[in-house]
This record gives structure tokens, sequence and C-alpha cells, in this order.
């Protein structure tokens, strides 16, 4: 199967904090899920470069545009890269391919009378110098700088939205694995009766309208970041020698789309409505899209410093560690509270306490009583069945969305694994029975293998140490398991963390010194 996954762009205007990347590890989990199945993966996302929130951070710090965009854009890379985050490509919204792209984009749209003009009085920023849609726009004031807002006339064009209204019906009737709050609010636009969308402002940083007459003014941000799904998919697509329309038209492939609940109907209403303009309405879309991440009970916040910064938790603490909380105590369905205690007894208990616990008690037990090597035969049945069952109920859970379950699943095979070690006791199994304590400790090894591709898209880095344990090549979702177990060195997968550091990091975020 072909699978585009779609992260949504952060705007290059300032630094990443958790409560933003906790919506997007979920992109991360498929791209690595998906690879191991073998299916043929395009993971994509970049930075959002255009738009007034680019132009005020500038003006604010008297750097231009571009030093700005340059500036976060390489912070970003960073962020990523230790994050561990996959992407096929991590690119940007003002790169020449990309404005190129969506400008036959909308000449596109326009020659097939999507787009059409109009004259119409409009919300205009005087500060900002851009118009303004319903969304930009509270009681009066743009929502942006906080300025008063004119009513302007001007002639703009107008993306014929209202057209795919039964398209869009049709999608949200049949698709059964979106989430809740992203069939919520649809139905909601649905219901109202979706509008035509502007897709021209008046400003003077963005892509330029490729259309006679409005050369002058720049395409909407929404679109831009949008169609950029398309865009740095496509450039993937043509350096593998493909076409767009094996992965976007295509009823065999799946197009998921990871973002926070505040983009939901762009992502669902808007975007569908586009692809289907262009010809490209046949692969499946799952909308996989967050509730709000908060911070300590509450609401992140980047003007008040209440936040918790990439670059600051990755440099402190373990990557994996924080992928492993970010995904198994994620918004999926309803808000969830980010606190210092909570991340701490995850990494104890969890991490340390029992995979970490399970993977050194027997890997230490190999290395110390086997001289590092044990043989088995055949795997029981019902250890082997228990374990396949593991892979296909995760993957579905993953397809589906429902990481957190899928994290619990994983953890019951390890408690299963754990609780058989100490039921068998082969501290004394190996004086008294030394073949019956192989057979123990080489179902627990196949336990571990089985491990290394589970966890796998929540916990790379640790999983890539475990592999390196047991001198495993690669990771594949499918069950064979090893017949000779070789343990090449051990260590510690996870510290623990002083249960002090939380009143510590609680009282740095209080003082703003994150």
């Amino acid at each position: 199967m072909k699978v585009i996954i779609g992260n949504a762009w952060p705007y290059a205007n300032g630094s990443l904090h958790i409560g933003r990347v906790s919506s997007w590890m979920a992109g991360d989990i498929l791209a690595r899920y998906h690879r191991a199945k073998g299916d043929e993966v395009i993971f994509v996302s970049g930075s959002d470069c255009h738009g007034s929130p680019i132009l005020n951070k500038a003006k604010e710090i008297n750097k231009s545009p571009e030093e700005l965009i340059n500036k976060y854009h390489m912070e970003f890379v960073r962020c990523f890269n230790k994050l561990g985050f996959s992407f096929d490509i991590f690119t940007r919204t003002d790169s020449e391919y990309h404005e190129e792209q969506v400008k036959n984009i909308i000449k596109s749209l326009y020659n097939k009378g999507f787009i059409y003009e109009k004259e119409t009085e409009e919300f205009y920023c005087p500060k900002c110098c851009e118009t303004l849609d319903e969304f930009g726009v509270k009681d009066g004031l743009c929502n942006e700088c906080n300025s008063k807002v004119e009513v302007r006339s001007s002639n703009n064009l107008f993306f014929k939205l209202s057209y795919f209204q039964d398209y869009i019906q049709n999608i949200l009737d049949e698709e059964e694995s979106w989430r809740e709050n992203a069939i919520k609010i649809t139905k909601r636009y649905l219901e109202g009766g979706l509008r035509d969308k502007i897709l021209t402002r008046e400003i003077n940083w963005g892509i330029e309208v490729p259309v006679e007459g409005f050369e002058d003014k720049r395409v909407y941000v929404w679109i831009d970041a949008l169609l950029a799904y398309v865009t740095a998919s496509k450039k993937v697509i043509e350096e593998k020698g493909q076409s767009l329309e094996e992965y976007w038209n295509n009823e065999e492939s799946r197009i998921y789309l990871v973002h926070g609940k505040e983009n939901i109907p762009f992502h669902t209403t808007m975007f569908p409505a586009m692809l289907s303009g262009i010809g490209l309405d046949k692969s499946e879309i799952r909308i996989f899209s967050s509730q709000y991440l908060t911070l300590e009970g509450k609401t992140f916040s980047t003007n008040r410093n209440w936040a918790i910064w990439v670059p600051y938790i990755m440099e402190r603490y373990n990557i994996d560690s924080i992928r492993y909380y970010l995904i198994s105590r994620g918004a999926e369905e309803k808000n969830s509270d980010f606190t210092w205690r909570d991340f701490i007894n995850a990494n104890n208990n969890e991490l340390v306490g029992e995979l970490g616990n399970f993977t050194n008690r027997v890997l230490t037990f190999i290395e110390k009583n086997f001289n590092r090597e044990i043989k088995g035969e055949e795997l029981p049945l019902q250890w082997k069945n228990l374990i396949r069952r593991t892979y296909a109920s995760v993957g579905n859970k993953f397809e589906e969305g429902e990481f957190k379950s899928g994290v619990k699943e994983i953890f019951n095979l390890i408690k299963h694994g754990n609780n058989f070690f100490d039921k068998n006791k082969p501290w004394i199994l190996i004086n008294n029975n030394k073949k019956k304590c192989e057979e123990v400790l080489y179902i627990c090894a196949q336990i571990l293998v089985a491990l290394t591709d589970l966890m796998n898209p929540i916990i790379p880095f640790t999983c890539e140490k475990i592999r390196m344990f047991l001198g495993i090549k690669d990771t594949k979702w499918s069950f064979e398991g090893m017949k000779n177990i070789s343990v090449n060195r051990v260590e510690f997968l996870f510290d623990k963390i002083d249960k002090k550091v939380a009143i510590e990091e609680l009282n740095r975020l209080k003082n703003k010194k994150i």
C-alpha cells in the first residue's frame, strides 16, 4: 500500500513547545509502523513561512522575514531530527518548487471554474496590512495584533467550497476512522452550509496570485499551507520516479493528516474539496486531530511563557522518555494534562520499572549463566499466538489513531513476560534444571525480539539499542522469532529521575525560567 502522512506545518515565527509537538507525534508512529509493514511511505511536513504572523514577528525583533524564517526553520530541523521524526522531507513554503506548484494548482482550479472573482466588503487590519476572514477577527479586533480592524471594499478571488457540500458529506458518511472531534466539527460546518472561501489577501508577503488582475495580492496562507502536503510529497514522488496519482488518486492508497483540533475544518472541508477540484479524489483520507494538551492544569501560553520548550526538554531528558510520555498520555479524544510529576512517574515506573527491568533481567541472566547464548526449539504455541495477536491488535489500533490503547497492549505483553519470569524463578532453575531454565529464558528473549518491533514506532532509539544487544538487523511488523539468541552486550535502557526534579521543574516554570 502507498501511504502519505502529512504533519501540520509549524509557523516559522517562534520555538516549538511540547503542546504543539504532542499533536504531531502520531505522524512519526504511523510512518515507522507502515514502513515496518513494507508499505511505501512518504512522510512530509515543513515550515509555514507566509502570512501576517511572520511579518509581525519579524517587525517586532527588527529582522527581515527571511532572517526570521531561516532561524526557526533550522531550529525546527534540529528539534525534529533529535526527537526522531523520520520525515522523508521537511521543507518550507517559501521554496521555489512549492510556490511554482501552488500557482499551477490555483490556475487549474481557476480554469475549471472552481475559483471566481467577487467584490466584497472585508475586514482589513491596517497594522498587519492584511485582509482577514472570520477566523482572524474577534469583537472587531485583529486576532494577531489586537488592533481595531476596518471594513473595506475589494475585488478578490474565492474558492467555490459550497460546490463540494455533497462531496464532503459523502466522505464524512463513509469514513469510520476520523476522530470524534473531527466528525462533530465537520458536521457543524456542513449543517450550516459550506461557504465559499476567500483565496486572496492584501499582504506583501506570500505567494503571488497567478491570475491576471490579481498580481498585487497574495494567496491566503491557509490555501498555501494545505497545498504543501501535495507539493512536498510530489517532490519526493518525482525523485522516486513515480506518479502523483499513485499516492493521491488511488483507491488502494491512504492519506493521513495529523494536526491539532484548531485546524480541523481546513483539513476536513477545504483540503478534500481542493483535491477533488484538481482530480485527486480517490485516495482514502484519515483525519487524526488531537484535542489540547495543557500544562500543570493550565493552557499553554507563549506570551506568558507558560510552556515547556522543545529545545529545553530534549537537552535534559531521554528523548524516548519524552516520546513515550507524549504518546501514552496523548490528547486523542479529550484534553490531557502534562505534569512533571506524571512525566517522572511514567519514566520511573513504566520505562525503567517494566520495560527496562524486563530487558535487563533477561539479558543479564543469559549473559552471566549461559555464556551469552541460548538456543531453543519452536516457541510454544500459546506464546506465539499471544505475540502475533499483539502485532495484529496494535497495528489495527495505530491505523485507527488509538495510540494510547496500542501502548497499553504492548505493556500488557511486557507484564506477561515479567510475570512469566517471576513465576518460573530462573535463579532457582539454573541450579536444579538448567534445560528448563534455558526454555524459560528463550521465551522471554522472544518477547524482547517482538518488543523491538512493537515499540519501535514509539521509542525508536531504545529499540535500536535492544536490537544491538541481540544482533537484530532491522525491524518489521511480523513475528518470526530467533532460533538462537546471542547477547552482545547489556546496559540500562533508562535512568531513574529523582522525584525532587518535579518540584524543581515546576518552580522553574512558575518563575518563567524555562
